[in-house]
């Protein structure tokens, strides 16, 4: 269970240079099959001075649905997945 507190509703520090805040939001969780959404979020990543912090986020949390530092969220997790795998 996940206690809501003041702490864990802040947005992370580096989300304020992160340039999907000055987009859509919409943009970064497209449709199964909207290639040309996908295709447009990830070209703002990939000029977001910020895709590392994003990319160190999406692993850290878990993220299971996205766009995320211009990759899908479960290609995230697929990455994490393999770097356990090799760790173990």
């Amino acid at each position: 269970m996940n206690v809501y507190t003041e702490s864990f509703l802040r947005p992370e520090p580096w989300t304020v240079d992160a340039l999907c805040a000055t987009t859509d939001a919409e943009m970064f969780f497209p449709e199964i099959g909207d290639n040309a959404t996908a295709a447009n979020a990830k070209k703002v990543c990939a000029a977001c001075p910020v895709i590392a912090e994003c990319r160190e986020y999406a692993a850290r949390t878990g993220q299971q649905s996205g766009i995320w530092a211009g990759v899908t969220a479960r290609a995230i997790q697929k990455t994490e997945r393999a770097k356990r795998e090799r760790a173990a």
